[in-house]
């Protein structure tokens, strides 16, 4: 069982993670079952092909990432909110 934890290149993202869950293998598939950042609480899939591998020195795999994560609501949109009705009065 492999744990891999996917640091993101600098971007909007940047110093954001991905963790993973799944069997280590040429060709297959591991869970995202979370990470930091902009991406906690992220759930998804990695699929993952080996492109070359060297054995016990390295292995370089190709990866399509589905990751799903709600954003951050930024400070600035954060605060009260005024509940008006549909003829423009608050009620009381």
């Amino acid at each position: 069982m492999a744990t891999p934890y996917f640091t993101i290149a600098p971007c909007q993202f940047k110093g954001s993670s991905l963790q993973a869950l799944g069997i280590s293998a040429s060709t297959g598939e591991y869970a995202i079952i979370g990470g930091t950042g902009e991406f906690k609480m992220a759930r998804g899939t990695i699929k993952y092909n080996i492109v070359m591998n060297t054995p016990n020195v390295e292995s370089i795999r190709e990866l399509n990432i589905e990751a799903f994560y709600t954003p951050e609501i930024p400070p600035a949109a954060q605060g009260a909110v005024t509940i008006v009705s549909a003829a423009g009065q608050v009620p009381n």
